[in-house]
Parts: C-alpha cells; sequence; structure tokens
C-alpha cells in the first residue's frame, strides 16, 4: 500500500491499532496493523470481511487459512478473541471449575 519513501498523497493519523501517527489506510490503521487484522480475519474464517478472500474459492479458503496459521501461528494479534468461540468457552469452563462447589442443604 505505501512506499518506504515519504508519500505526499498518503493520509497521515493516528493508526487504530498501534495508535503510532504513521500513514494509514482507510479503515485507518497503518501497513502492518492492516496485514494483522487480515490474518485475524483469515484465522476467525471472517470470509465476508477480509480482502484476501475476495475470488478465491470456498473450497481454497480453508487451505488458506491454515496457510496462515501454519507461517504465523494460530493466536489473534489484533482483534479480540469472539467469547462465542470456543477459546471463550474454554475460558467459562476454566473459572467454572475454580469455583468452590456449594453443597445444597435437603
Amino acid at each position: 500500500m505505501y512506499d518506504d519513501e515519504f508519500d505526499l498523497e498518503a493520509h497521515w493519523a493516528d493508526c487504530h491499532g498501534c495508535d503510532s501517527f504513521i500513514p494509514v489506510d482507510e479503515v485507518g490503521l497503518c501497513r502492518d496493523c492492516s496485514v494483522k487484522l487480515e490474518r485475524d480475519l483469515l484465522r476467525q474464517r471472517d470470509w465476508v470481511y477480509s480482502s484476501c478472500c475476495y475470488g478465491v474459492p470456498n473450497d481454497k479458503r480453508e487451505e488458506l487459512r491454515l496457510s496462515v496459521i501454519k507461517k504465523h501461528g494460530a493466536a489473534l494479534e489484533l482483534l479480540a478473541p469472539d467469547p462465542k468461540t470456543a477459546a471463550g468457552k474454554d475460558r467459562k469452563r476454566q473459572r467454572q471449575k475454580r469455583k468452590p462447589q456449594q453443597k445444597k442443604n435437603r
């Protein structure tokens, strides 16, 4: 998106992802944060919001996702995890295990 040299037409602002004053895209993200967002969208299978998946056949999207996970790992980099996903459910189960069981009086 941006060259390493100064671009007079670049829009400079605070990046929404890293809070650096830097050239940002139309979403308000710098180049690095924009790439992280794309990887997170692929990891979460948010095909509709990912610009990388535009025009990619449905059967190839999962291969693209797996290649991102293989290269960069499965952890999200920019987006907060969705509590409805498996990771959020696992945390809820862990919290429930830590709570002491109350005895019922009959």
